[in-house]
């Protein structure tokens, strides 16, 4: 049984590495580091630096099928890869030299601009005295040794001692910049190897079997290169353009990290749903195609004159500010004000509360600016397939935000450094909302590829801000009914489609999407009342199912005053954003679904710890996604892999339902005052208690009913208040409503501990002057 994430992994692979969408690229990860080194930083990259200057060795390469001429996959004349030569690509790939401006060269470019240049990867090829310049191994030599055994003999042999590479850099010196250390200690430059070592080689296949756009890599030697050892390696293919993502992808793992950083990967991951982000190390299941937030402040690549990282800049554009927010500071809130990320690093990262190192993992919600490609012409600033494509609909100026769950050690031992083997540390967090999707038969896709998709239907009535899925995640499905969620399920319904009644849109929604940015003009704040929401969020450490538990996953959510709102979105696409750490008013009507939902005391400058207002309707309902992969509750003939949803309001906490709001309990739901609790309901505001849902007002709480606010139980419902409990009813409209049929006590489908003791509603005498009707 594999869990949600192995069955995202075999979906992508299958779905997309066979359709020309994009491809795999697979690192070699070595063996575990000595867990004692000091010293170490994450800023000093893995087995490569993070910094400075760094030129790698090209190798263009391919294959003579001297056994079997037809197993040649790309034997056809192509202008952008001639068969016997060099890539006509070559030069707008590497730069030899420092350039003076941006780079031409997108590899380097890449690295100048996620780095606001503290990084230059510069790069010639190692140049054949044959083929233009591209080395060439025989299928025979292939089959008795290996790629890597027979290239290596084959570009010895050729160069016969010489080193020439295709811009005059005629000495292996030029490749050998840095002297490795211990992972994720300070790297040694000049180089001080005797004798010299090459860096790092990256071998390019034209027409190797399975490499287009695929690659691998290793942080040891690829072997002897014309009587050099190398330090590091990676190969990748293209029968054509430029394998700019899978080398850049192989290329960052060395200073980044193993597997264990991916984004994605069939091994644990930190949620229960697989999830695609960007960054450095995103690859086919990205949406932009450009570097994050969490890559800059990681690696130390702060913006050039700037101190802090990340960085943002105050209300007017005047100085910078530290764009690093704790929301359990009541200074760090505020009014700042966001650049283009791509080109100044501008970004805000918030520590979500409630969360505490030791006991959870800690979360974090970024916020970056992307003007887009089309107004700030930067080439990385784009969704995957946007260019060429116009039913891809592209990245527009907005902010995109993505949570951060662990992985934040970023100086101590190696270990620390390295953090734990989990992927999946970035989830998006798309202004499209969280829904429970369905799916529908599928249909072929007519965006980029012709194949067959299961399209998703979006259903208003059950957003789930809290639990559900969005755009670019896949959504776990247990097709085969056995009960668990497993990786020969989830082939077909990827976010590629979406169903509208009967339209079905082709946009390849889980790669990007207009539609994901957060605008003056759209979805504009992010709070505790939004979709999405600002809360942080469950998650599940699992590979294979049942996962083992782990004590630090976080599998409650916890409310907070947390809320970004974009004040303006001036002509140029800067924003001016309003960060607050005490916005508790719930404006418009929610669905809420979870496991467990937590209300604290109130934050910070708030009165209330959640003020349900503007005559808003907040239901708590049982989830549909998946917030598990296996044993799931049967309901209503559905096998929900989620329990239902039990609010908690804790000790000094006060929800509020102001005037003419209304909150319902449906499908099991629970909400439960504990000891020093407090529910205030005002006049024409109700709470409503559906069949087989279940108040409880523990010992110790308290409830303030004024005017003719009321708590309505109906038929089924169940009710508990125990002694000790505070129940006021402060007018004489003021009433808790017993409709015939409802129960006393707590619905035995639910465990509730500790046992609750409740008292006899018909004989409960509540303060004030309203009254108990049944």
């Amino acid at each position: 049984m594999k869990s949600i994430k192995t069955q995202i992994i075999a979906s992508i692979l299958i779905i997309l590495a066979s359709t020309n969408l994009s491809a795999q690229c697979n690192f070699i990860d070595p063996p575990e580091p000595d867990p004692e080194l000091t010293g170490c930083a994450s800023a000093n990259g893995w087995y490569l630096p993070a910094s400075g200057t760094i030129r790698i060795l090209v190798i263009f390469a391919e294959i003579d099928y001297d056994v079997n001429p037809g197993n040649d996959p790309y034997q056809y004349p192509n202008s952008d890869w001639p068969v016997n030569s060099i890539p006509a690509w070559t030069d707008d790939f590497c730069e030899p030299n420092i350039p003076t401006g941006d780079a031409d060269g997108l590899f380097t470019r890449y690295f100048q601009q996620a780095s606001s240049e503290n990084y230059y990867v510069l790069g010639d090829y190692l140049k054949a005295p044959y083929n233009d310049g591209i080395f060439e191994v025989l299928e025979s030599d292939i089959n008795s040794s290996s790629h890597s055994v027979a290239l290596c003999a084959e570009i010895n042999d050729a160069m016969n001692g010489n080193f020439v590479s295709g811009n005059d850099l005629n000495n292996v010196s030029y490749f050998d910049n840095w002297t490795k250390t211990g992972s994720y200690q300070l790297k040694i430059t000049p180089s001080i190897d005797n004798p010299a070592k090459i860096d790092h080689v990256m071998v390019i296949w034209r027409n190797r079997i399975g490499m287009d756009k695929v690659g691998h890599g290793y942080p040891g030697s690829y072997g002897s290169i014309v009587g050099f050892q190398t330090d590091t390696w990676t190969e990748t293919g293209s029968k054509n353009t430029i394998p700019l993502k899978c080398a850049r992808h192989e290329y960052a793992h060395m200073f980044i990290g193993g597997n264990f950083f991916h984004p994605y990967k069939d091994r644990k991951g930190y949620w229960a749903q697989y999830i695609g982000a960007w960054g450095a190390l995103s690859l086919y299941d990205a949406s932009l195609m450009c570097w994050n937030g969490w890559d800059r402040q990681r690696l130390g690549w702060v913006a050039q004159g700037n101190q802090y990282n990340p960085a943002a800049r105050n209300a007017d554009n005047t100085a910078e500010e530290n764009g690093d927010l704790d929301a359990t500071q009541s200074s760090d809130a505020g009014t700042y004000y966001l650049r283009d990320f791509v080109t100044t690093g501008d970004a805000l990262r918030i520590k979500l509360p409630y969360l505490n190192s030791d006991n959870d993992y800690e979360q974090w919600l970024w916020i970056e600016n992307h003007h887009g490609h089309d107004e700030n012409n930067n080439v990385f600033d784009m969704f995957q397939y946007e260019e060429n494509n116009t039913c891809v609909q592209p990245c527009i100026p907005g902010l995109y935000m993505y949570v951060q769950i662990d992985k934040n050690i970023r100086e101590g031992t190696s270990s620390e450094v390295r953090g734990p083997n989990i992927c999946d540390y970035l989830r998006p967090v798309t202004a499209e909302g969280f829904y429970d999707r369905l799916y529908g038969t599928a249909v072929q896709n007519q965006c980029v590829n012709p194949v067959y998709y299961e399209p998703f239907i979006i259903n208003p009535e059950m957003e789930n801000p809290l639990t559900g899925g969005g755009d670019q995640g896949l959504y776990a499905l247990d097709k085969n009914n056995d009960n668990e969620i497993n990786v020969s399920e989830g082939e077909s319904n990827i976010n590629f489609i979406q169903k509208d009644g009967s339209t079905y849109i082709h946009q390849l929604f889980a790669l990007g999407h207009s539609r994901h940015a957060f605008t003056a003009t759209g979805n504009h704040k992010i709070g505790i009342g939004t979709n999405p929401s600002s809360s942080a969020m469950m998650n599940l450490v699992s590979y294979d199912a049942p996962p083992v538990d782990d004590p630090k996953d976080v599998r409650k959510i916890y409310l907070n005053g947390v809320s970004v709102e974009i004040l303006n979105q001036y002509s140029n696409n800067d924003i001016q954003v309003r960060v607050r750490f005490d916005d508790v008013d719930i404006v418009n009507n929610r669905r809420w679904c979870a496991d467990s939902i937590v209300l604290s005391s109130p934050p910070h400058n708030a009165i209330y710890s959640a003020n349900i207002t503007d005559s808003t309707k907040v239901t708590l309902d049982w989830s549909k996604t998946a917030t598990r992969i296996d044993n799931p509750n049967e309901y209503k003939g559905e096998k929900l892999f989620a329990d239902p949803t039990m609010f908690v309001c804790l000790a000094e906490s006060i929800l509020h339902i102001d005037t003419n709001s209304t909150m319902e309990l449906v499908n099991i739901s629970t909400l439960q005052l504990l000891d020093d609790a407090i529910l205030q309901i005002e006049t024409g505001a109700e709470l409503i208690i559906k069949e087989g849902s279940n108040f409880i007002a523990r010992s110790g709480s308290e409830i303030l009913i004024k005017g003719n606010g009321k708590i309505t139980v109906e038929l089924g419902a169940y009710i508990c208040i125990e002694d000790g409990a505070i129940v006021t009813l402060q007018d004489a409209n003021s009433s808790i409503v017993l409709n015939d049929g409802f129960l006393e006590g707590v619905n035995p489908y639910i465990d509730v501990l500790p046992a609750t003791d409740c008292s006899d509603m018909c004989e409960f005498d509540p303060l004030g002057l309203g009254s108990i009707i049944h």
